[in-house]
């Protein structure tokens, strides 16, 4: 008999991730950076914040931008002292948290 799962709606499944990762449709690591560290891009930069109380520590915004979140001894994600990632992927970090926890602002230089 299967234990009755209604209650755990919106946990995390690992058993499911490792399996997706297993036959492939999951990469195991982050996809190769676009820039440089020090590209500069558009002349656009960006500041980054996480609200720690808001983080859930899925690990998407570290997976999608390595060089910028880094995980707390809790395992919530923090921004880097220096955040090198491209602004592209610091927006799709942004857009990807499940729980809206990262503020990603761009200003002209």
């Amino acid at each position: 008999m299967r234990p009755d799962t209604s209650a755990a709606v919106g946990k995390f499944d690992h058993r499911a991730l490792l399996a997706l990762i297993a036959d492939g449709t999951l990469p195991t690591s982050p996809a190769p950076l676009k820039k440089k560290r020090n590209d500069k891009m558009n002349r656009t930069s960006v500041t980054v914040s996480v609200n720690e109380d808001l983080c859930v520590g899925n690990a998407m915004c570290r997976a999608i931008a390595p060089n910028t979140f880094v995980a707390m001894p809790n395992g919530k994600s923090t921004v880097a002292k220096d955040n090198f990632d491209d602004s592209e992927l610091l927006f799709e970090a942004a857009d990807t948290c499940p729980v809206a926890a990262i503020h990603v602002a761009s200003t002209e230089q």
